[in-house]
């Protein structure tokens, strides 16, 4: 257990009372059904290097979406929400407890029951039909009806299984032979063609060997164990319980065994409730892909009414159970998730139109305080969806061209204020100046503006604001007002809004960017990530392998050329990053991985280390490079660029400067929400080797350099001097 992460879980404990041992009856090991069998479904070894998985966010989604539709899951057209035409009398306060219930009841036996992992029957429908009579009922009424529902649904499947988890410890590579690589290829071939075992987690990375945590039904264990006894990549294979895994709970889920909230019944219900069953899961409203990455290819986008309350509702459900039970990052959010719940519920009662429905759930997702959470609708730009557009600008026409209306600058923040990076504007527009700090918009405050758009446009703390000044150019008025202030004084003055459009407010830092490398002087090589790939890599590196330091930026978005490029900066390997992901067994919880370590892979050998050797080939592998290295980064170093980042300075000549990440990283998972959007989510948690803390914080420098409003009026990019400055320092000294 890393122990920086270390959590209490005593009731999981009480609640997954699961074996380590073998069943009673099983199948004896001679049979040579039972063993063709299992020879013929090998249980799934998952080789999870750094290679086996996809580069950080890289992965193309139809890999997150591969699970082919339930089909029991009834179709768009056909789906409908019964009573939205029923007067309801009930008072809203007894409603949204009653819904809030509901939501929570709904969501549990959406992602353990039988019925619905089968696919037999229609989560959504289901929601559907309860929902005009929770809203009616009286609050001692609704245990009642949600164990009356509960019981229709057939048998909940929590009785008819068991299984056990064993931990499957490699030789180490070195001592592999041919004939073990084919062999263990072959399980890992296999993977998924089997109901009866599973890979859940690997516990261990080292450089020369692995481990990993396997799931085996119980009727299958002897043959398990006696198939593995065959196998030469083994080391050892050890029981393991739940208990002794890096678990943590991510949801709440006391309430199910609460006999005071649920009543007697459906708690004891709930209580019997382990683990879900090692079953086909192609049908159910979750699954997880290769990589660990839950699946939510079964749930429906479907075309609704936004004044129905039932449909409004199920979008809300949705989401939030989505995030209770499969966001990685729940025990860092400012806000109870669950106590959010009722005050939504109060929203999409009460609303009656496409942007109230819209506006709740960014409103809601913004809670989370994670940038790379988003709610993607068909014409999401600039980071927002439509709906947002529509509340924060107005319809900009000129000629043929339409869009949004925006304020003739680019924002960017400095000294704990907001700042004009560049005007984006011509003539009449050249009133804002870079350096000018923005005191106010239109007579509004420029900090009641900004949490304004906080309310729909997460951010992970007051400082690392980038994206919401994205979204501080749309304007409502054709003429906003902007009152600044520059060198002490502060002017007003009205600007002619123009057509928002990325090429116009592209970041600077972006646009200035012409090549992949240059030669600055004192023989400095520059590296900018976004225009180098990945089939350059190898040239570049030898043509900058004499120079005297180098400097990489990493405050640009990435190209693929990052991850050849970071080989070069380490002497080995070394751990750099752990990941947590769901625990499939049972939802709610998430299991640590072991540490990922960055490896230089294969080295240029042979007349190749000689600088006179030409240009190496991506096949001959990559040279250590010696001389001194600088990371830039910033607050617009995020995601993917933050794992790059946790890679890179484990290079023992590696210096990170600039200011703190952004803070918001984990492979992504999307899930449809009805009404026609896309919620991408993370899936997967990012903490440092030793279980730290990244998100929301994101990852320190070694040497701080800030963003000074000076430098932005001066135009001077200061954390390229410093970087500079510090490598001819390094030249000096050494």
């Amino acid at each position: 257990m890393h122990m920086i992460r270390k959590t209490s879980y005593l009731l999981i404990c009480v609640v997954l009372l699961l074996g380590i041992t073998a069943c009673s009856n099983l199948p004896d090991a001679s049979d040579e059904g039972v063993r063709t069998e299992a020879q013929a479904t090998l249980f799934p070894v998952l080789e999870q290097s750094e290679q086996a998985f996809p580069q950080e966010n890289e992965l193309p989604l139809s890999q997150t979406q591969t699970t082919p539709q339930s089909q029991a899951q009834t179709s768009a057209s056909e789906l409908f929400a019964p009573g939205d035409d029923i007067i309801i009398t009930a008072p809203v306060s007894v409603q949204v407890s009653n819904l809030r219930k509901l939501c929570k009841v709904w969501g549990f036996v959406k992602y353990t029951h039988l019925a619905f992992l089968t696919g037999e029957k229609d989560w959504d429908q289901e929601l559907l039909n309860l929902i005009p009579s929770i809203r009616a009922a009286a609050e001692d009424e609704v245990n009642g009806i949600l164990y009356d529902w509960y019981i229709s649904l057939g048998d909940d499947g929590y009785d008819s299984h068991s299984s056990s988890y064993f931990v499957v410890q490699t030789i180490d590579y070195a001592d592999m032979s041919d004939e073990d690589e084919l062999q263990k290829d072959g399980f890992v071939d296999l993977l998924g063609e089997t109901a009866w075992a599973s890979n859940i987690s690997t516990t261990d990375t080292h450089p020369d060997h692995a481990a990993y945590i396997l799931r085996v039904d119980d009727e299958y264990v002897q043959p398990f164990l006696s198939l593995a006894e065959e196998q030469n990549w083994i080391r050892s294979i050890t029981p393991l319980s739940v208990q002794d895994m890096d678990v943590q709970p991510m949801a709440d889920i006391s309430w199910t065994t609460d006999e005071t909230y649920l009543g007697a019944q459906l708690s004891a219900a709930f209580a019997r409730f382990r683990d879900i069953p090692m079953i086909d899961l192609s049908k159910a409203p979750v699954s997880a892909n290769f990589y660990g990455i839950s699946s939510f290819s079964n749930e429906n986008e479907y075309t609704i009414s936004f004044t129905s309350a039932g449909f409004r509702l199920l979008g809300l459900f949705r989401l939030w159970n989505v995030i209770e039970y499969y966001y990685p990052y729940k025990d860092i959010m400012d806000y109870d998730w669950a106590e959010l719940l009722p005050v939504y519920i109060a929203e999409m009662i009460e609303g009656a139109d496409e942007d109230s429905y819209w506006l709740a759930l960014n409103s809601m997702s913004a809670k989370m305080n994670d940038c790379n959470v988003i709610v993607y609708d068909r014409t999401y730009s600039n980071g927002i969806t439509s709906t947002l557009r529509a509340r924060f600008s107005s319809e900009f026409n000129i000629g043929i061209s339409q869009g949004n209306s925006a304020i003739p600058a680019i924002f960017c923040s400095a000294e704990g204020q907001v700042v004009v990076e560049k005007n984006a504007g011509t003539g009449r527009n050249s009133f804002l100046r870079p350096g000018d700090v923005v005191v106010s918009i239109d007579g509004v405050g420029i900090a009641e503006v900004l949490e304004d758009i906080k309310q729909f446009v997460p951010v992970p703390d007051d400082e690392r604001i980038s994206n919401v000044l994205s979204v501080l150019s749309y304007c409502k008025n054709s003429n906003p007002e902007i009152t600044v202030l520059r060198n002490g004084e502060e002017l007003t003055d009205t600007v002619n809004a123009i057509l928002w459009n990325y090429s116009r407010f592209q970041d600077p830092l972006y646009r200035s960017v012409k090549k992949s490398h240059e030669l600055l002087s004192g023989n400095i090589g520059l590296i900018n990530p976004m225009l180098l790939s990945a089939d350059k890599v190898h040239a570049v590196m030898s043509e900058l392998r004499n120079t005297n330091g180098l400097i990489i930026d990493m405050r640009q978005p990435l190209n693929n050329g990052v991850y050849p490029l970071r080989e070069y900066l380490l002497d080995g390997k070394k751990p750099y990053v752990f990941y947590s992901r769901p625990f499939v067994p049972v939802p709610g919880l998430f299991i640590d991985e072991a540490a990922a370590y960055a490896d230089p892979g294969p080295r240029i050998s042979g007349e190749q280390n000689d600088a006179s050797g030409g240009s190496p080939s991506e096949a001959d592998g990559s040279y250590f490079y010696d001389k001194p290295v600088v990371v830039l980064m910033d607050q617009r170093s995020q995601s993917s660029t933050e794992t790059n980042l946790m890679y890179m300075r484990t290079g023992p000549n590696v210096t990170l400067l600039g200011s703190n990440s952004l803070g918001a990283n984990g492979f992504w998972a999307t899930i449809s929400i009805p009404g026609g959007a896309t919620l991408y989510l993370p899936n997967q948690g990012v903490y440092t080797p030793d279980g730290g803390q990244t998100q929301r914080i994101g990852l320190t420098p070694d040497i701080c350099v800030e963003r000074t409003i000076e430098g932005i009026r001066e135009g001077r990019d200061e954390l390229m001097e410093a970087a500079i400055d510090f490598l001819l320092e390094q030249q000096i000294s050494g």
